[in-house]
């Protein structure tokens, strides 16, 4: 964005007028304005990136790189239960290591940060029998199920 805007600058030096910018640079005419009156008012340093608003991140990138180590281990190696990491398992390391406080919703942004995806776990019986549930669908499934009104039944 910072290029775009340093050229818009440029053109507008050569002649053009703000519709002509905003069409050759594929942005909206009043953002070719606030370019022009930025870099008018506030110099060459005005069309600088800025960056995003909000509050600084509590742990420092050292802490962050540590807990990026930390979440690599199963929960239950931390006394947790479980073996997929929630927030609210993720903020209670950051309080027990760090000492810092986070909210969950929060420590998901931090997470998708780091690298890290949500994750469901897959909910199964540890008394499944895969054969026994293949064969229900091959065999009883196709005899049980419902036939589409006007076709033959077998």
């Amino acid at each position: 964005m910072e290029e775009r805007r340093r050229r818009a600058v440029e053109l507008s030096k050569q002649g053009w007028n703000q519709y002509e910018i905003a069409e050759a640079l594929d942005v909206r005419q009043p953002s070719v304005s606030r370019w022009l009156w930025a870099e008018a008012t506030g110099g060459a340093d005005a069309l600088k990136n800025h960056p995003p608003p909000g509050a600084q991140s509590k742990l420092d990138p050292q802490q962050k790189e540590e807990l990026t180590f930390l979440l690599r281990e199963s929960p239950t190696h931390y006394g947790f239960e479980g073996e997929l990491w929630t927030s609210p398992m993720v903020t209670e390391l950051i309080r027990m290591r760090f000492g810092v406080r986070y909210h969950a919703g929060n420590v998901r942004k931090l997470l998708k940060q780091l690298g890290f995806s949500p994750q469901r776990p897959v909910k199964r019986a540890i008394q499944r029998d895969e054969e026994a549930i293949d064969k229900w669908c091959r065999e009883t499934w196709p005899r049980i199920k419902k036939t589409p009104k006007g076709a033959a039944r077998r």
